[in-house]
C-alpha cells in the first residue's frame, strides 16, 4: 500500500506532470479571460456596437477599420463575425457591406499576438487589481469594472502559461515533440484542428508567440500555424449561418473563402513570406507576431481591392433568387418643401404596402422553413418605415405651419400606422397556420384552408393596389379599389356561410382555423377600407371629383 501512495506521489512529481498541469492550468485560464472579455465587452455595448456596425458599411475603408478595433475590443473574431451575421439576417446590414467588417475583423486579432511579446506579469496583475477595485467601488465606474479586469486577466495568463513552459526550452526530448511538426503544411492543418477546437484564432496566434518566445517552437513551424489560426476561427461563424437564412449563410461561406484562399496563398510562397517577415528583424516571437499582422493585414487588404469580384464568386457558390430585406428607407431624402416630402412619403407608403402584400403572400403554400423568418423581416421593415415617416414628416417642426399640409401629413401617419397593422395581422396569421402545421401535417392545413387561399391571394392584390392609390391619388383608381374591397369582402362573407354548412363534415381537431383565419382577412380588408376613406379626404382627389 505504502508502495502504492510512494508510486503516485512519484508519478505527480514528474516534472513533465507539473509542466503540464501549470500549462494547461494557464492556458484555462487565459481561455476564460478571453471568453469573459468578449461577452462584457459585447452584453454591455451590444446595441452600441451594433449601430456602429451599421453605419459604417457604406464605406468599405471604414467598415473595415471599424471591424478591426472592435474585434481588438472585443478579443474574439468569431463574436464579431457573429454579430454580422446577426445584423444581416436581421436585415440591418446588406451581405455585400458585411464583408469588409469580416476583413477587418481578421486584422483585430493580431492584437493578441502583440500582447504576448509584451512582459505582462506586472502590467496584468495591476490591472486586474484595478478591475476588482472598480468592481467594489461600483456605480457608474463597475459597469467597466468587469472588461478591465478580464483584459488584465489576458495579460496575466499570458505571463502564467510563458513561466509555467520555460522549463520546456531546457529539455530536449519535449522540444523534439514541436520539432517533428516540421511540415508547413502538418503544422497548418494542426492549427486549423485546434482553433476549431478552442474556438478562438486570438487563443492559438497568442499561445504560438508564447511557445515561439519560450523556444520551443521554431520560427518556421510557427508560421504556417499562424495561417491555419485564421482559417480555424471561421469555423464558428460558418455553423452558426447554418440555420440563418440566404445572404447570412452566403456570409458564413465568404469568411471561410476568405480565410482559405488567402492563408493558402501566403502558404504557397511560404519561403518569401518568411524572408520578408524576418527582414523587418527582432526576435522570432516578435517576427511570428509580425507575420501575423502582415498577413492579415495585406489578405485584407488584397480581398478589399476585389470586393466586388468576390461578391460575385460567394453568388455562384451560394446561389439563390431571394430577395435580400433591409431595413432603410428608399424615398425619405430630404426636400426643400413640405409638399415634395409628403410626395416621397406616399412612394413611400406604396413600398409599404406592398411589403405587407409580401407577407400576406408568404402565408400561402408551400410554407418553408423560413417562412417565418421573411414575415418577420417585412413587418419589422413597415415597424422602421412607419417611425421613420414620422420622423419625416415633423421634421423642423413643418408639419404644423401650414393647416392643409398639416392635415396631409396627419392622414399620411394614420395611412402609415395602419399599414403596420395590417402587416401586424399577416405575421398573426402565418403564426396560426404554423403552429397548426406543427400540431398536425401541411397537407391537412392545406386542405382545412382551401378556400382561404384564394382570399389570401387577393388580399395581395389589393394591398398592391391601395400602394398604387397611394402614388396616383386618382379619384378612379380609389373607386376601383373600393369596389374590389366591397366584393373582397362578400367572398369573404361566402367562406363563412359555407364553412357553416359543411362543419359537420369536418372531423379535424383543427377546424375553427379556418375561421381564424377569415377573420383576420376581414379585419385587414375593413383596415384596408379605412386606408381608402382616408385617401378620399385628399384635396387633389375632392378636385378630381
Amino acid at each position: 500500500m505504502r508502495f502504492l501512495v510512494q508510486s503516485d506521489m512519484d508519478w505527480f512529481a514528474s516534472p513533465y506532470v507539473q509542466i503540464s498541469l501549470g500549462a494547461l492550468t494557464a492556458l484555462i485560464l487565459f481561455i476564460f479571460a478571453i471568453d469573459n472579455l468578449s461577452k462584457e465587452v459585447v452584453t454591455t455595448s451590444s446595441a452600441r456596437v451594433k449601430q456602429i456596425l451599421s453605419r459604417a458599411v457604406h464605406h468599405r475603408f471604414l467598415a473595415l477599420s471599424l471591424g478591426a478595433v472592435v474585434t481588438a475590443l472585443v478579443q474574439s473574431s468569431a463574436a464579431v463575425t457573429i454579430m454580422t451575421l446577426l445584423l444581416v439576417n436581421a436585415g440591418v446590414i446588406s451581405f455585400r457591406n458585411s464583408l469588409a467588417i469580416l476583413f477587418g475583423s481578421n486584422i483585430g486579432t493580431t492584437v493578441t499576438a502583440q500582447l504576448a511579446l509584451i512582459d505582462t506579469q506586472f502590467i496584468g496583475a495591476v490591472i486586474l487589481i484595478v478591475g476588482a477595485i472598480l468592481r467594489l467601488i461600483g456605480g457608474k465606474l463597475g459597469s467597466i469594472a468587469k472588461p478591465i479586469f478580464y483584459f488584465g486577466f489576458i495579460l496575466f495568463a499570458l505571463q502564467l502559461l510563458s513561466l509555467s513552459l520555460a522549463p520546456v526550452s531546457q529539455d530536449p526530448r519535449l522540444l523534439s515533440l514541436f520539432v517533428s511538426v516540421s511540415s508547413p503544411l502538418a503544422a497548418y492543418g494542426l492549427s486549423v484542428l485546434v482553433t476549431t477546437l478552442v474556438q478562438s484564432s486570438s487563443v492559438t496566434t497568442g499561445v504560438i508567440v508564447v511557445l515561439v518566445a519560450s523556444g520551443i517552437l521554431p520560427f518556421d513551424t510557427a508560421i504556417p500555424m499562424i495561417l491555419g489560426a485564421n482559417l480555424g476561427s471561421s469555423t464558428t461563424a460558418l455553423l452558426a449561418s447554418v440555420k440563418l437564412d440566404l445572404f447570412a449563410r452566403r456570409t458564413g461561406i465568404a469568411n471561410v473563402l476568405f480565410n482559405l484562399t488567402g492563408s493558402l496563398l501566403f502558404l504557397a510562397i511560404m519561403p518569401e513570406f518568411t524572408t520578408f517577415v524576418s527582414s523587418f528583424g527582432g526576435s522570432p516571437a516578435q517576427q511570428v507576431a509580425n507575420a501575423h499582422l502582415i498577413f492579415n493585414v495585406g489578405n485584407s487588404l488584397l480581398f478589399l481591392l476585389v470586393l466586388p469580384q468576390f461578391e460575385k464568386l460567394i453568388l455562384r457558390i451560394v446561389p439563390g433568387s431571394q430577395e435580400q430585406i433591409l431595413l432603410v428607407t428608399q424615398y425619405l431624402d430630404p426636400g426643400r418643401r413640405m409638399a415634395q416630402r409628403q410626395h416621397r412619403v406616399r412612394k413611400e407608403l406604396r413600398r409599404a404596402a406592398r411589403n405587407a402584400g409580401k407577407i400576406f403572400a408568404t402565408c400561402l403554400p408551400p410554407w418553408g422553413t423560413q417562412s417565418m423568418h421573411r414575415v418577420s423581416l417585412l413587418e419589422e421593415l413597415n415597424d422602421y418605415l412607419d417611425d421613420q415617416i414620422m420622423v419625416y414628416l415633423s421634421k423642423n417642426g413643418e408639419i404644423s405651419k401650414n393647416i392643409a399640409r398639416e392635415r396631409t401629413s396627419i392622414r399620411l401617419l394614420r395611412i402609415s400606422n395602419t399599414l403596420e397593422q395590417i402587416g401586424d395581422i399577416g405575421k398573426d396569421l402565418l403564426e396560426s397556420i404554423v403552429k397548426s402545421i406543427k400540431r398536425s401535417h401541411a397537407d391537412e392545413v392545406k386542405q382545412l384552408l382551401s378556400p382561404a387561399l384564394l382570399l389570401i391571394k387577393q388580399q395581395q392584390e389589393l394591398l398592391n393596389a391601395v400602394g398604387d392609390s397611394l402614388v396616383k391619388n386618382s379619384r378612379s383608381e380609389l373607386f376601383q379599389l373600393q369596389s374590389g374591397l366591397s366584393l373582397y369582402l362578400q367572398r369573404i362573407s361566402v367562406a363563412y356561410t359555407e364553412y357553416i354548412q359543411n362543419l359537420s363534415r369536418v372531423n379535424s381537431p383543427q377546424r375553427t382555423l379556418l375561421v381564424d383565419i377569415l377573420s383576420m382577412l376581414e379585419l385587414s380588408a375593413l383596415k384596408m377600407r379605412v386606408i381608402c376613406d382616408l385617401l378620399s379626404q385628399s384635396p387633389q382627389v375632392r378636385r378630381r371629383h
